[in-house]
């Protein structure tokens, strides 16, 4: 649903990004406790074509965690 940090000092966890789609409501509802959200909190970016093949070719060559669209 987004991309979860944890802030240096206080070590709590904070919501730094959300996909695309979702709504930070959405996390707070999905998450068991009342999480923090960045002051600088934005939407997920898309992954580059060099991360896609670096995830399909090396990661997972096999296809047996990431599906293929």
């Amino acid at each position: 649903m987004g991309v979860f940090r944890f802030d240096e000092k206080t070590k709590e966890v904070f919501i730094d990004t959300y996909h695309p789609g979702v709504s930070i409501e959405q996390i707070k509802e999905n998450t068991g406790f009342d999480i923090k959200v960045s002051p600088y909190v934005k939407e997920t970016e898309p992954p580059t074509i060099e991360e896609i093949e670096l995830l399909r070719n090396e990661i997972d060559p096999k296809d047996e965690y990431i599906k293929r669209s």
